[in-house]
């Protein structure tokens, strides 16, 4: 990120930011109980502790925010930002190790990013916070490819990530 503070006192600051994110997650399934059609043969009987499916996604994006500082008494400050996703960039493979099938999945689209700090500062170089953060992300167009044969369709893609850290 770059940005600069705008406005600037004794006791807040207020700034503008761009920048850039990268998010690279991998999920991965060990198990598969056939539920939907028994005598399918894929997962009956059940199968337990091999690959039998991995996601592996790439979300690149653009950010443009704002974030801010207050300082609600001494030792005690406040800080957050904001950032709109103009530009996602996402790429991802899921790969049925089963069924000997990989998905190729892209898209572009939009994204939102909120994170809230409240820290005290214990000594003047040793502060403790506790914070909070949404991420969402997702594809306004979208594509897959079979074992590299493309598919005729549109597939929208999202994903959100929120929680707490100290």
């Amino acid at each position: 990120d770059l940005g600069f503070n705008l406005l600037r006192g004794m006791t807040y600051k207020v700034g503008p930011f761009i920048g850039y994110n990268y998010w690279h997650e991998q999920m991965a399934a060990n198990t598969c109980t056939q539920i939907a059609s028994p005598t399918s043969g894929i997962c009956a009987p059940a199968i337990v502790g091999i690959p039998v499916i991995t996601e592996t996604d790439t979300w690149q994006s653009l950010r443009i925010g704002s974030s801010a500082e207050v300082m609600l008494m001494p030792g005690l400050k406040l800080s957050g930002e904001a950032a709109y996703l103009p530009y996602v960039k996402f790429t991802g493979v899921d790969n049925h190790w089963l069924r000997a099938l990989v998905i190729d999945e892209s898209g572009h689209g939009h994204g939102v990013q909120v994170e809230a700090l409240l820290s005290y500062a214990v000594t003047p170089h040793f502060s403790l916070g506790l914070g909070g953060r949404y991420w969402a992300v997702w594809t306004t167009t979208g594509s897959d490819a079979f074992n590299g044969v493309p598919v005729a369709r549109d597939d929208f893609y999202r994903a959100e990530r929120y929680g707490a850290f100290v």
